[in-house]
Order: structure tokens, then sequence, then C-alpha cells
């Protein structure tokens, strides 16, 4: 009895009480002839899900009808799986659950077998196996945005709907710059909502993935999202920090995109202005009016929150700040020409701090001397162009009067006004070399007394020729310095071919220090120990570089004559030219050499038809002064004689 279970126990203890013995004793063999049997009936096994879809974290349940003995069964799991058990039920409703340590793997056939299956009284025994499938992952079947919808908002939500709904594992939003998100699940609806707006007009790669204990990692879901470009204000009426905005015109503000039409007083402030007036332009486009008008000469701030929104979602990536002043009375902020030596074709222009009512600007205008003209505009800028060319070395003057009106109706108060000095210098081609090469006179001032500057008569001689350019250019920047009685005559190059070719000659081989028409000329020259065959020429005056010079001296006539040449560090002249010679050496240190003695101790040649012996023999006042060097100009040695000339004693 040892095998009987306990509730035959009760049942007989029951039957025996109840009724008589013999009849006892009857009812007791068929209750124990029937519960034999039912021992003796074989243990069969069922899976309750057999050849079915199972869960990846359902147990395995197995089923069996008759009573079983336990201890005996031996459980094997393909593919392996540890796992633990326990037995339910009474008799005939007994069940083995087998639960797996981890989940089960996804996609995963299994094989389940049970072996030694015995009855209670071990007349039977049995062995079974069991398969099943395992479900698939969750898998998305949409998602929003989708894939295809262009380009998203900055501060979109990511939603992902699975085909089901299960309670194991978790969803990781991932994404490349990073996102973070908040998540949030509805069944088998998953949202993870941004915190931080996008980075516009950035692309974006987000997935989504399901992770679970025992298991890989697994990609749900992978794509790529452009936001959308960024909101942007791409011009403003009146111009970010302008300073002379018209007080009556209205704010112009004109985004990149079409915008949400909302109210906009929520998203711009003024100030100072307390009330305004918003009116959309267009979809793009948005005017605002102040109430009552801007104030002259005020600075005003106007600040476009962040948050509004173009009709695709986009918004500025920041505040927007537009300063701006509205504009005063009417003023000159510049004006030309200025100064000293202002070119003959000038024009005079005045520029506004503003626009301004063209005609009362023209209205205003007048010069001294009065000149004829016309007017032209650029902008804020007025132009007067004068009929004629201006006279040389004269001063100019123009005059704004008051009252010119500006856009907001402020007129100017003040007089405005401006003056020039026209320049002094002209250039005058004298003549050409034998080569074809310009012979240039550079002329500065007006007056009558004239000194005429020439140098580079001898091409290796050409540092006076940068000597003489130097002192052009100190005229040129200093014509206020120029006595009204004076004229100075600079010709730099007399012997360009000789300069190009660094030759002592010209083309044609003549010394041109020797061919002037002197007493003393004569064909062969001296030079360097040797005769000079034809090195005076031909006949004096026979070359064009002389020539040139001689009608310059003889057109102009002036009072003094200096000829540079180089190097023998002297200064020489003879008679009536000493005083001019001694004065020149005492602001340069160079040598003072007496006349044709002179000549005598510096040079071991004669010298003959010099462009200074000429003009002696003419009763001219002329020096000769050769540089102590062969090839340094000496402007720095020599400026301190040829700024004295501007005021020598003539």
């Amino acid at each position: 009895m040892q095998f009987l279970p306990r509730v035959y126990l009760s049942i007989l203890n029951i039957y025996t009480r109840k009724i008589p013995y013999t009849a006892g004793v009857a009812v007791f063999v068929i209750i124990s002839s029937i519960f034999l049997i039912f021992l003796a009936l074989p243990a069969k096994a069922s899976l309750d899900s057999n050849g079915f879809i199972k869960g990846l974290d359902e147990e395995i349940v197995i089923n069996f009808s008759f009573v079983t003995q336990k201890d005996d069964i031996k459980i094997d799991i393909h593919p392996p799986v540890d796992f633990e058990y326990e037995w339910s039920g009474f008799l005939a409703n007994q069940s083995l659950k087998i639960k797996p340590s981890n989940l089960l793997k996804p996609d995963e056939y299994y094989t389940v077998s049970v072996t030694n299956v015995k009855n209670t009284l071990e007349l039977s025994t049995s062995n079974r196996t069991f398969s099943f499938k395992t479900e698939s992952l969750p898998q998305v079947v949409s998602s929003y945005p989708e894939l295809d919808s262009g380009r998203i908002k900055p501060n979109p939500t990511f939603t992902f709907t699975l085909d089901k709904n299960v309670n194991y594992g978790s969803y990781e939003f991932v994404s490349s710059p990073p996102i973070e998100t908040e998540f949030s699940k509805n069944d088998n609806v998953l949202e993870f909502t941004t915190l931080k707006t996008l980075n516009q007009g950035k692309e974006y790669v987000i997935g989504l993935r399901f992770n679970a204990q025992g298991l890989s990692s697994a990609d749900l879901f992978g794509g790529k999202f452009l936001v959308v470009k960024p909101l942007t204000i791409v011009k403003t009426i009146p111009k970010q920090k302008v300073q002379n905005a018209s007080k009556n015109d209205a704010i112009t503000l004109k985004f990149n995109k079409a915008l949400k039409q909302v109210y906009l007083g929520s998203y711009v402030t003024i100030k100072p202005v307390q009330k305004v007036k918003f009116e959309y332009v267009d979809e793009k486009t948005v005017k605002i009016s102040a109430t009552p008008r801007f104030v002259t000469a005020t600075e005003y701030k106007v600040v476009i929150d962040k948050k509004i929104e173009a009709k695709d979602g986009a918004s500025l990536e920041r505040d927007y700040i537009l300063k701006f002043k509205t504009a005063g009375p009417v003023t000159v902020v510049s004006s030309s020409p200025n100064g000293w030596g202002i070119p003959l074709a000038s024009i005079m222009s005045v520029t506004f701090d503003q626009k301004v009512d063209k005609k009362s600007a023209e209205a205003s205008f007048s010069s001294t001397p009065n000149l004829g003209g016309y007017f032209t505009w650029s902008g804020n800028t007025m132009t007067f162009v004068p009929n004629n060319t201006l006279a040389l070395f004269k001063n100019y003057s123009f005059t704004l009067a008051k009252g010119i009106k500006g856009p907001g109706g402020e007129p100017s108060n003040k007089v405005f006004s401006s003056n020039f000095t026209t320049t002094s210098e002209r250039q005058l081609r004298i003549g050409t070399s034998v080569k074809g090469r310009a012979i240039t006179a550079y002329y500065f001032g007006v007056g009558s007394k004239k000194i005429l500057l020439a140098g580079a008569m001898h091409g290796p001689e050409s540092n006076t020729r940068s000597l003489l350019l130097g002192w052009v250019s100190f005229l040129r920047a200093n014509q206020q310095l120029i006595p009204k009685d004076r004229t100075f005559i600079v010709v730099p190059n007399v012997n360009p071919d000789g300069v190009a070719a660094q030759d002592r000659f010209n083309a044609h081989g003549v010394d041109l220090n020797r061919n002037y028409g002197t007493a003393t000329w004569q064909k062969t020259t001296y030079w360097n120990g040797g005769a000079i065959t034809n090195g005076g020429g031909s006949k004096p005056f026979s070359e064009p570089e002389t020539r040139a010079i001689r009608d310059l001296i003889n057109k102009e006539s002036p009072r003094i004559t200096i000829s540079y040449h180089s190097a023998a560090g002297v200064v020489i002249s003879d008679g009536s030219s000493n005083a001019l010679r001694d004065w020149y050496a005492s602001k340069t240190g160079y040598t003072s050499i007496a006349g044709a003695v002179g000549f005598d101790e510096v040079f071991t040649y004669d010298v003959t038809g010099s462009l200074e012996e000429w003009l002696g023999e003419k009763g001219k006042i002329v020096i000769v002064v050769e540089l102590a060097s062969a090839y340094n100009s000496e402007y720095l040695r020599n400026l301190p004689a040829l700024k004295g000339l501007l005021n020598y004693k003539l």
C-alpha cells in the first residue's frame, strides 16, 4: 500500500465506516481494482505548444495524462539551454514546467526530449520528443518621420510602431551626432522625444536597438535624416547698425523661408518703442511700424525671438538683434578735393550722412570763384562737375548752405565749407632722343622767376636722374611751399638712350655735354685719357637732346640753371655764378671749385662745348654739381640745398 496515494486511503476510510462489513469489503475490492488499473496505465506526455511559435520568455510545459514517476524522468533540450523545472498538478493532471535561465534565441527551432517516462507501478516506460520554434524579435512596421519625408523639423518626436508587444528586453535610441531623448511606450508604439533642438541643416544618423539579457543586441531600424536649414533674416530695412535711418520708415524684415502665420508681437520687441503694428507683406516679409513714429536721432533695438518658426518647422538659431539709429539733421561726412596740388580736371563731391532731398542739396551749393557745371548723384554722394578745367595753382572753395532736407524732414542746420588749391604741376614733352624716347620737363609753380635743374646728361650718371625724380616727388607733395613768384623746371633725364644703354654718349655716339654752341666747340673731344672722334657732334646742337634743352632755355629763360653730374664731389662755376656755387656747396658739403681753373684741377682732359659754358657765355647763372657717388642719388645730402632754392634770392 505504500504506492497508494493518500486520496485512495481517505476514500477507503469513508466507505468502511458507513456501510456494513460485507458490503464494505465488496466496495473496497471494486475501488481497489479500479485504482490499480489507473496506476498501471502508461504515463502519456504532451507539449502544450508542440509545433507552434513560442515566446522567448515562455516556460516549456509538458502535460502528463496519467500518474508519472517524477524522479526518474530525464530532460534534454537542443540547442542546449540552462534551465530549472518543477512539477504541478494531481493524478491525471500533472504538468512539468521547464524554466530556461535566460531568454530563448529568436527564430530558433528547439527540440525537447523527455525520456524514461514511467507510470507509478513502473509497468510502463516511454520516451517522447517535442519541437517548437521561437518567435522573432519585434519588427518596425512603420516609423515617423519616414525616411523619404525630406528634411525634418529641428525638434521632432521619433515614433516607431512594432509588429507586436513583448514584455522582455528594452529599446535603445542611438544616433550620431548624439541626440538626447525622453522615452515613452504605449503597447507596441515607441516614442523618443528630443529634449534639445537639433542642429539645423545637419545630417543625423539614427537607429533603434533592442537589448535583452542573454541575447546579442539587435538593430531594428536605421536611417539618415537631414534637419531643415535654419530660419534666417536675409535683409533688414534699415540695415544693421545704420546711424541715419529715416524716422518715417517702417522696419522691414525679410526671411529666407515662409513663416508660420502667428501673432508676431509674441516674438518681436522694440525698445524704446512701446506700441507697434505688424503686417505680413508676403509669407517671407514682415513690416513693423511704430506708433507713434520713430523719434529723431534715437537709438533703437529690435529683438526677434529665436522661437519664431517657419512653416517647415525651422527656427532662428539664436535671437536676432537689429540695432539702428534714426537720423538727426543732415550733415556732411566727407568731401573732396581737399588740400594742395589738386588736378585741374577735378570734380567737387560731398557725401551726406543720410539720404537727402536732391533739389534742396543742389540749391544750397555755391563755389568761389563761381563755376558753371552740373550735378551727378551716387547714393548719398552729390558731385559737382565744372564745365571747364580749373585754373593752375589757384585757391577754390565750395559751400553748402543750411536747409538741406533729410528723409525724416530734419534739414541741415549748419553751413558746410571746403577749400583746396589746384596743382602747379604740369608735364611737357620738350623733345625726343635719337631713338624716339621722350625727354620730359616737370613744371611746378607759376611764378616768373624760373629755376632749371637737369640731370643724366651722361648715361652712367643715372644717379642724378634718381636725385631729380626725388625732388619732383617732394615738390608734388609740398606745392604749398612754392612761392608764387617762381617756377621750378626739372628735366631728370636729358639722355634717355644713354641711360637705357648705360652709355656716356647718345645713340649717335655724341657726348651731349660737348655739343652746345660755345666758342670752344669742336668735333673731337676728350674723355678718360683719350680723344673721341666726333665726340662733339657734326656741329653745335646737331643732337636732338641738346636742341631740346637749348629750346627750353630760350623759351623759359631761367634765372639759374643747375646741371647735375657725378662723381667728383664738387660744385663748379665762374664769374657771376660764384655766389650760387658757394651757397650750394655750403648746403651740401661738396667742394667749391672756380671756373676753368677748377676744371683743370678736377678733370685731366679738356672740356669743350658744355652746357655751363654756353650759358656762361650768355651771361646766365649756371653751376655744375658733381655728386660724390657714381651710384647713390645722395638725395638727403642735396635736399637742404634744393629746399633752399624755394626761397633763394633771385
